[in-house]
C-alpha cells in the first residue's frame, strides 16, 4: 500500500515523504515536487487597512487580499472559482450611492473623507471568509504625498535669484534668502507636480528663523539649522549651514580649452562659469584680462573687459586678435587678488590668405522637425580657413542669388534655405523627407549638406460631441456647443479655434492639425464665423432665425483632409 500525506495546493515546491507497506513491512522515500493549485481555494480574506482612494475620480475599485497574501486579490479570479464577494461600507461610497456592492466599484464623485469597509466571501451561499473592518481614506488625487524638489534662492552681491544649491547661507553676502518646495509626487502617483500650498518651520530658531508661509529665511548666527516643510500629506526636513563668511570666486571653467584665431578674425566668444568656495554660482565682476603676448613680447590679443556674472555665475567675453600680429601665448583669467583661476592657450595666425572653405554647423545632428519650435531649423556657415587650418571667418560673398557663392536646396518642398544678413545659412523644415543644401561657385559644387526632415505634427483622431446638441432657438449658436473635446492618437488635447480650425495650442499659436467643415442641403453657405455657426440668408451671413429647420453635418477633418468624425446637428427653430 502507498501512503501519501495531505499537501496544500501551492506553486511552491514541497518535500513529501511516501510510505510503502507490504506484508507488514514499511519503506519510506522522500521526493520534492509541486502540487498544481487547480481551482482557487479561499481560506481567509482581509480588507486593505489604510487604503487610499481618490475623490472625484472614475473607475476605482476597493481592494482586498486572501489567504494571508500581501498583494491585492484578483476579484475576477475569485468569482471564476465559484465564490461571491460582498463589500459593505459605513458610508454610501459604492456605485449607485450604495453601502454595499459585489464589484467593489466606487462612486465617481466621492468627497474627501474616511470610511470603513468589510469584505465577505461566500460559496454556495455559505460564508467561507469574513474580513475585519478596514479603514479607508478618500483623498484628493492631487494631494502631495512626497516633496521631491526643494529650491533655495538668495540675492547675492546685489543679484537676485541665485540658487543656493549646497545648503550654505552667508550672513555677509546673502539677502532675501527664501526656501521653496517646488515639486512633489501626488497621491495618484504623478511626479513633477507643482506644489502651491506649503508651510515652513525652523527647528533651531537660535540659528535661523523662517516665515511660515513665504519661506523667507532670516539668519540669526552661524551654525546649523534644520527647516521643516509641509505640503499636503508630505513632510520634508532640510538642513543648512549658516556661515559668517563672505562669498568669493573659487573656480572658473570655460567652454573652450584652446583658442585659435587669425589676425583679421572678428574674435572668438568664450563662455565662463564661476563658482564660489561653497560650490554655488559666484556673482562677481572679474578684473580685466590682459593682452596675450607672443614670444617676441608683442600683444596678439586685445585687453578684455569681462562683464559681471549673472545669477548662474555665467558670463561671456570675446577674445579679439590684434591686426597684423601672430604667435602663441596664454590667456589668464584672474581674481581680484591676482590669483589665476583658469588658463587658455591662444594661437593667432595669418588671416590674409584663404586656403580653404568649409560648410559647418554647431547643430548636434542633421535632423530637424517640422513640428518642433526648438528643432525646426539648422544654421550653417561657410567658413574660411588659412593654410594652417586656422579659422579666418565666415565667407561674406554668399547668398541665394547675386553672389560669388550661391546656396540652394535640391528639394525646397522638404527644406527651404535662406541667407541672413550675418551670412548664416538658415535651413528650415517644410515637410518630411530629405534634402541636400548645395553651395556652388559657378557650375562647381563647393560644399553640400544633407538634412533629414521629420514631421511629428500631431493630428486630430478623436472627437467628443455633445450627443444632445440641437438648435432650438433663434440667435447665435456656437460650434463649441457641439464639439466638446479633441484629441490626438496619444491622447493629447487639441483646441478648437473660432475660425473652425484645430490647433495644438489653446491660444491658436501652435500648429494647425485639423479643421471643421460644415455641410448642409437645407442651408446655404454654412460656415463658422468667430466661433458661431452661420448660414446665408439672401446672400448675407446670418445667425439662425425663427422658422429655420433642417440638418447640418459637422465634419471634423485631419490635416490631410480625411474625415475623423461627423455629427448631424438638427435645427428646429419655432416659427414664432
Amino acid at each position: 500500500m502507498l501512503t501519501v500525506p495531505a499537501v496544500e495546493a501551492t506553486d511552491a515546491e514541497q518535500s513529501v515523504v511516501f510510505t510503502v507497506s507490504y506484508k507488514g513491512a514499511e519503506a519510506k522515500a522522500a521526493d520534492a515536487f509541486k502540487v498544481d493549485a487547480g481551482a482557487l481555494v479561499v481560506k481567509t480574506v482581509s480588507g486593505i487597512n489604510g487604503a487610499e482612494v481618490f475623490a472625484n475620480t472614475a473607475d476605482q475599485v476597493l481592494g482586498f487580499t486572501i489567504n494571508g497574501k500581501t498583494e491585492p486579490a484578483d476579484l475576477a479570479a475569485v468569482v471564476a472559482a465559484g465564490y461571491t464577494v460582498e463589500f459593505s461600507a459605513s458610508k454610501p461610497v459604492f456605485e449607485g450611492t450604495s453601502t454595499s456592492s459585489t464589484t467593489g466599484k466606487l462612486l465617481n464623485n466621492l468627497p474627501e473623507g474616511t470610511f470603513d469597509y468589510q469584505v465577505v466571501i461566500k460559496k454556495d451561499n455559505a460564508v467561507v471568509a469574513e474580513s475585519a473592518f478596514a479603514a479607508a481614506k478618500i483623498v484628493a488625487a492631487g494631494t502631495i504625498k512626497e516633496i521631491t524638489e526643494v529650491v533655495t534662492t538668495a540675492q547675492v552681491n546685489g543679484i537676485a535669484g541665485v540658487a543656493l544649491a549646497n545648503n550654505t547661507i552667508s550672513i555677509v553676502s546673502d539677502s532675501n534668502v527664501a526656501l521653496n518646495a517646488t515639486k512633489g509626487k501626488t497621491a495618484d502617483g504623478k511626479t513633477e507636480q507643482a506644489i502651491t500650498v506649503k508651510t515652513f518651520k525652523s527647528l533651531n530658531q537660535s540659528v535661523a528663523l523662517i516665515n511660515a508661509t513665504t519661506g523667507k529665511i532670516t539668519p540669526v548666527k552661524a551654525g546649523t539649522v534644520t527647516f521643516e516643510i509641509k505640503a499636503g500629506d508630505a513632510t520634508k526636513e532640510v538642513t543648512y549651514t549658516i556661515v559668517n563668511e563672505a562669498r568669493e570666486v573659487k573656480t572658473v571653467t570655460t567652454d573652450t580649452s584652446e583658442i585659435k584665431l587669425t589676425n583679421n578674425n572678428t574674435g572668438k566668444s568664450v563662455n565662463l562659469t564661476a563658482k564660489d568656495q561653497f560650490g554655488d554660482a559666484a556673482v562677481v565682476t572679474l578684473p580685466q584680462i590682459t593682452a596675450v603676448k607672443n614670444a617676441a613680447d608683442e600683444a596678439i590679443t586685445k585687453v578684455i573687459t569681462v562683464s559681471a556674472t549673472n545669477n548662474k555665475g555665467e558670463t561671456t567675453f570675446v577674445v579679439e586678435p590684434v591686426a597684423g600680429k601672430q604667435g602663441t601665448g596664454t590667456l589668464q583669467v584672474k581674481d581680484s587678488k591676482d590669483n589665476v583661476l583658469v588658463s587658455i592657450p591662444v594661437t593667432v595666425g595669418d588671416g590674409s590668405t584663404v586656403a580653404s572653405r568649409k560648410l559647418e554647423t554647431s547643430a548636434a545632428d542633421n535632423i530637424i522637425d517640422v513640428f518642433s519650435d526648438d528643432d525646426n531649423q539648422i544654421v550653417l556657415t561657410f567658413n574660411q580657413y588659412n593654410d594652417s587650418g586656422l579659422l579666418i571667418g565666415k565667407e561674406t560673398e554668399i547668398d541665394t542669388a547675386n553672389a560669388t557663392y550661391l546656396v540652394s536646396s535640391d528639394n525646397a518642398t522638404v527644406a527651404s534655405v535662406s541667407v541672413n544678413p550675418d551670412k548664416e545659412i538658415i535651413i528650415k523644415a517644410v515637410s518630411a523627407g530629405e534634402a541636400t543644401i548645395n553651395v556652388k561657385e559657378g557650375a562647381l559644387t563647393r560644399a553640400s549638406y544633407k538634412v533629414v526632415v521629420n514631421d511629428s505634427t500631431p493630428t486630430v483622431t478623436a472627437v467628443t460631441f455633445d450627443a444632445n446638441a440641437k438648435v432650438t432657438e433663434a440667435g447665435e449658436y456656437e460650434l463649441s456647443n457641439v464639439i466638446k473635446g479633441l484629441k490626438t492618437t496619444a491622447g493629447t488635447d487639441l483646441y478648437l479655434q473660432t475660425d473652425g480650425s484645430v490647433n495644438t495650442k489653446e491660444d491658436g499659436t501652435g500648429v494647425k492639425v485639423g479643421s471643421v467643415k460644415l455641410v448642409s442641403g437645407d442651408f446655404d453657405n454654412v460656415n463658422v464665423d468667430n466661433g458661431v455657426i452661420v448660414h446665408d440668408v439672401d446672400g448675407t451671413p446670418s445667425n439662425f432665425v425663427a422658422g429655420d429647420k433642417g440638418v447640418i453635418a459637422i465634419n471634423v477633418v485631419d490635416k490631410a483632409g480625411n474625415v475623423v468624425d461627423t455629427f448631424v446637428l438638427n435645427v428646429e427653430v419655432p416659427a414664432s
